[in-house]
């Protein structure tokens, strides 16, 4: 939060309201309503193709496929935004993705990550380079 805020008192921060394309070459943000108010995922290319970064806006892929992997979709039940934004969030997640769920990164996904090599460690966080 300390560096946020440095980065922000020597105007080194933009503030991105909806969808931006080429925030940096590459880096795209989409607003992502629903769970909470504003919130954003990421779209990152890269040479294995675009990647999407869920952010805050979905916990895991069961969200995409269903609990019984009927493809239908299911938003988070401690929103505290809009659950039918939620759900558009997650469609709108889904056709950025083709419906190639090999493409969506969830960060809360803690079961993704052990198959990743870790890049550095810093106070109990790690830093895994995605493939």
């Amino acid at each position: 939060m300390r560096t946020a805020l440095e980065a922000s008192i020597e105007h080194r921060v933009t503030l991105i309201d909806g969808d931006k394309d080429n925030i940096l070459p590459g880096i795209h943000a989409r607003l992502g309503s629903g769970h909470t108010i504003g919130q954003q995922f990421v779209l990152v290319d890269t040479d294995a193709g675009r990647r999407v970064i869920s952010g805050d806006c979905v916990y895991s892929r069961r969200q995409f496929t269903g609990h019984n992997h009927d493809g239908v979709y299911v938003p988070l039940n401690n929103a505290v935004g809009s659950v039918w934004e939620q759900l558009k969030t997650i469609d709108k997640m889904n056709d950025e993705l083709g419906g190639d769920l090999s493409k969506l990164v969830v960060l809360h996904d803690v079961e993704r990550w052990k198959d990743h090599p870790v890049v550095k460690e810093v106070e109990g966080f790690k830093i895994v380079r995605l493939t």
